[in-house]
């Protein structure tokens, strides 16, 4: 069923970007301004910029490299290589063509697989002139042999860059950087901006309205992390809109799709070791800076929020599983109901988390944990009242609205997930769109949990086909909404999905696992995710999602590069201890009191095989993302705290061979 779903759902329109109304015209000449560290809050004290973005297409700009912040030697080699690079540490703007030489091959052996030289050499190849004013920019377009065809030795007297532009007859590129903002540091930036205003305003009139020009803040600061800078194309064909890029859906444009944008702009295809694409003219309305900048805020709000939710969710269920275990061995009553409480509050903090993306949360960051901590109370409420009917309905409850939420935040086009602290974090490049990973494992974690319940209270009423029907039919929807490439787009979940939603419903139905319907089920779940690919590859370069660009990667080569960095990134997740730790001790408390968790589980019928299929699906994700432990984390924590806020935990009730299960398991099986 899930196959089919999936199926369908290829069937319907792709993501449906904002095409331009009309192509760009092939450029003869493109100007690259580099203006380190600029911000759209600059342009406050920047009238000419300002006034030039007005007439220009307009967007941000992701400029991560390999650092968690990128410098401006950083971010130079990043737009030379169209992937992300690094300068090994340093700060300045610029560095040394030995230095140059060992950082080339040191990136082209890394995880990105990143050459400094794929711009220079490509725009060699294709006879197109390279100029670049100062050291610092001939880092944009140097070649493999750490040249450009003219080399000025500061930046350009306005007239001579007029000069220059008029005396080329040939395709060329001009590269400039102008460094005097990032250098000033925050003390005497609006002095260096005002300053820098002047100076662009002379570059930029001495550029012809035949160029295509392309200013744009190549880095972060001199010191700090990492922030959504300025990028802005003008020239002929450039309309003031909104640019966007399909590396990001559309939504952002990378530092990484500036290179690809200009070789798009002479018709030169893009060499293979760059990931980022040309940016494009979305269609959308410009949006004013004060949206710009508010957009800067939200997404640096949401990347200083993410690691204390992290660590605090695993804190929660180390707390909880403490207080459990405690209950047990002693027994202390006290400790039991503080325990159900705190994971009736730990359990709504993802939902929580995505529910405040409604409102502009980033705003009053200082009141941000107490709306947390306010609509974790009400779920908690929730429950607790729900609980008093029975443990049946009281473990599905917050579940069951995580699902619900999260399902129709990706119909609708995943408003929760962007810039969300456990979503869509456009600061680290990862994901701009659809499913994040985090969102997974609470989704279709509790998608599992919901339909081995639903099955198990069916099967317990002796309606086992219906049992089956039921948890293929919540598992389908759940796979569906997010593996599909228009919606959730998690290639990781649609090999993770099918395989878990079948195992619960084998274990529903009854049926015997054997090595030979194993086999079976993952031939099919391959053959699934490949038929996805290629349909979702089938699309234009600029419809594909991640899914489709992974397809031409196998196709063409490059994948295995993509499975290693995904594997390194799943294996360092590992070295976040609380995160680690709080996954470990859970499991190794479910082995050591092995015969209490079965007794718990055996309170609700279906709550055993849902358990079984939420570790499979911990296990699958955090293998097959590169989130890692965090995926587990999250499927794993959720999963518990929603049993012990149910009250199924209760040391009373120790011994469920000596009570009546609410609904007893059925022994008919299903053929």
């Amino acid at each position: 069923m899930a196959g089919v779903a999936c199926a369908a759902a290829l069937a319907g329109p792709g993501m449906g970007r904002a095409r331009a109304a009309a192509p760009v015209p092939p450029a003869r000449q493109v100007v690259i301004i580099a203006v380190p560290g600029l911000l759209w809050s600059d342009l406050a004290t920047m009238p000419a910029l300002s006034a030039y973005a007005a007439t220009s297409s307009i967007g941000s700009l992701v400029v991560r490299g390999q650092p968690p912040a990128s410098r401006c030697a950083d971010g130079s080699l990043t737009f030379a290589a169209g992937n992300r690079a690094a300068a090994g540490g340093t700060t300045s703007c610029v560095i040394d063509q030995p230095t140059r030489a060992a950082l080339q091959t040191a990136l082209s052996r890394g995880r990105y697989g990143a050459d400094i030289d794929a711009f220079g050499d490509e725009l060699q190849a294709a006879h197109v002139a390279t100029i670049a004013y100062g050291r610092a920019a001939a880092l944009l377009l140097a070649d493999s042999e750490g040249r450009v065809d003219v080399q000025h030795s500061a930046d350009p007297d306005p007239t001579q860059l007029r000069s220059d532009i008029a005396g080329v007859h040939s395709r060329a590129v001009f590269a400039l950087l102008d460094e005097a903002g990032y250098l000033a540091g925050p003390d005497g930036r609006a002095a260096a901006d005002r300053a820098l205003d002047h100076l662009l305003a002379a570059q930029l009139a001495a550029v012809p309205a035949t160029a295509t020009t392309i200013v744009a803040g190549t880095s972060d600061d001199r010191i700090g992390g990492p922030q959504l800078r300025v990028v802005i194309v003008h020239g002929p064909g450039w309309r003031h809109v909104e640019l966007g890029s399909p590396t990001t859906n559309g939504t952002f444009v990378q530092l990484v799709d500036l290179a690809p944008t200009v070789l798009g702009a002479f018709g030169l295809p893009e060499p293979d070791s760059m990931i980022g694409e040309p940016a494009y003219d979305t269609g959308r309305a410009a949006p004013a800076r004060a949206s710009l900048i508010d957009v800067n805020r939200h997404a640096v709000a949401a990347r200083r929020v993410s690691g204390p939710l992290h660590n605090w969710f695993g804190i929660l269920g180390l707390g909880v599983l403490v207080l459990v275990v405690v209950s047990w061995l002693l027994p202390l009553r006290p400790a039991y109901v503080t325990g159900v409480w705190l994971s009736r509050l730990g359990l709504g903090l993802p939902i929580a988390s995505y529910l405040l993306q409604v409102g502009p949360w980033w705003r009053h960051l200082g009141w941000y944990p107490a709306m947390l901590v306010a609509i974790m109370a009400i779920l908690a409420a929730v429950t607790a009242g729900i609980a008093v009917r029975g443990p049946t309905l009281a473990v599905v409850a917050v579940l069951g609205v995580i699902a619900v939420v999260l399902a129709i935040d990706q119909l609708v086009g995943a408003p929760l997930q962007a810039s969300a602290p456990l979503g869509n974090l456009p600061l680290t490049a990862g994901r701009f769109h659809g499913m994040g990973n985090i969102a997974f494992a609470c989704f279709c974690g509790a998608a599992v949990v919901c339909a081995g319940v639903a099955g198990g209270v069916l099967r317990a009423r002796g309606r086992c086909r219906l049992a089956v029907v039921s948890v293929l039919a919540i598992g389908g929807v759940a796979t569906v909404i997010d593996a599909a490439p228009r919606w959730g787009d998690d290639f990781g979940g649609l090999l993770t999905m099918p395989v878990c939603v079948l195992l619960l419903a084998t274990l529903v139905a009854g049926i015997r696992i054997t090595a030979r319907r194993v086999a079976a089920v993952v031939v099919g779940v391959a053959v699934l995710a490949v038929v996805v690919a290629l349909a979702d590859y089938s699309r234009p370069p600029d419809s594909q999602t991640h899914i489709g660009r992974f397809a031409g990667e196998v196709i063409h080569g490059g994948a295995g590069r993509t499975i290693s960095r995904k594997l390194y990134s799943a294996d360092h997740s590992f070295g976040n201890v609380p995160i680690t730790a709080s996954v470990a001790l859970l499991v190794l408390a479910m082995v050591v009191w092995h015969r209490q968790t079965g007794e718990i589980l055996a309170r609700v019928a279906g709550l055993r095989e849902a358990a079984i299929a939420v570790g499979a699906l911990a296990v699958l994700g955090s293998a097959l993302n590169d989130s890692g432990i965090v995926i587990a984390q999250f499927a794993l924590i959720s999963a518990f705290l929603a049993v012990v806020g149910a009250g199924l935990a209760d040391p009373g009730s120790a011994g469920a061979s000596r009570r009546a299960p609410l609904a007893a398991p059925a022994t008919s099986q299903v053929a």
